[in-house]
């Protein structure tokens, strides 16, 4: 953030006619390309920014208030207009909003698309994580490798639409290990293994598999169905890995490491 001089501040924004104030995610409202504040202490008129809508009203109480519900941002402000370079929480504010912009589109995406790509420091406020899967996710995130994204994807399945997450890293010999890990309780890690040369080919299969509502998806990968080898054949599939014991499924995971 810039200093200023006491002068230079005189300048643009009159140091007497300013004051400080601390807003919460309950006093902040959506429009299109305005932030709208409600129930401050004193007055405050629309902020413009671009990109926002009212569309993120909708992920207030799954996003902005389930993990930032009791935070406090400082904003400057003369006469109800927030003055931007003066806010000490407006960088804090805004990039919070703009995780928020990627999460809501993510949620609302079509069948089919696979949404926005995230970084390992995003998914603990992308994605609301069962307690259950919490310490296996952080496990893959810190395994995900620095040459591919991780890409939230919505698994299409008979109850609907459900937020799952794809990891990638590398084996000691090379080969892509492809983690497909649905957020929520009860639904076991799926593990594809492909060639480097190969991979692009092999996550268009895995994506199309995740977003086609196809009947007994899960159940096709675990196997026991006429189709099975087929499907997983496409795919390159692996192995699936239930949520029993962290230290059981880490040792999985470095033995494929080890092994392929």
């Amino acid at each position: 953030m810039k200093t200023y001089s006491p002068e230079q501040a005189s300048l643009s924004f009159p140091i007497d006619q300013h004051e400080d104030i601390h807003v919460v995610w309950n006093n902040i409202w959506f429009e299109k390309d305005q932030l709208i504040f409600k129930n401050t202490k004193s007055p405050l008129k629309p902020t413009p920014l671009r990109g926002v809508h009212k569309g993120l009203d909708t992920i207030r109480e799954d996003y902005f208030l389930r993990l930032h519900k009791g935070k406090a941002y400082r904003l400057c402000h003369s006469k109800g207009v927030i003055n931007q370079e003066f806010s000490r929480g407006w960088k804090s504010l805004t990039k919070l909003i703009e995780i928020g912009i990627q999460k809501y589109e993510f949620k609302t995406s079509a069948f089919s698309k696979i949404g926005s790509t995230i970084d390992k420091e995003q998914i603990s406020v992308f994605f609301n994580v069962s307690h259950e899967k919490e310490p296996f996710i952080k496990y893959l995130a810190g395994l995900q490798d620095a040459y591919f994204p991780i890409i939230p994807i919505l698994e299409v399945n008979s109850i609907g639409r459900e937020e799952s997450i794809i990891f990638r890293f590398f084996t000691k010999k090379r080969s892509v290990v492809v983690v497909w890990e649905n957020i929520n309780q009860g639904r076991a890690s799926h593990l594809f293994l492909t060639a480097i040369e190969n991979h692009p080919d092999k996550m268009a299969e895995i994506e199309a598999l995740i977003l086609t509502n196809i009947k007994r998806k899960r159940s096709i990968l675990h196997g026991g169905y006429t189709n099975s080898s087929t499907v997983k054949n496409r795919v390159s599939y692996l192995d699936n890995l239930q949520h029993k014991s962290i230290e059981s499924y880490k040792e999985r995971i470095q033995n494929i490491i080890d092994s392929y």
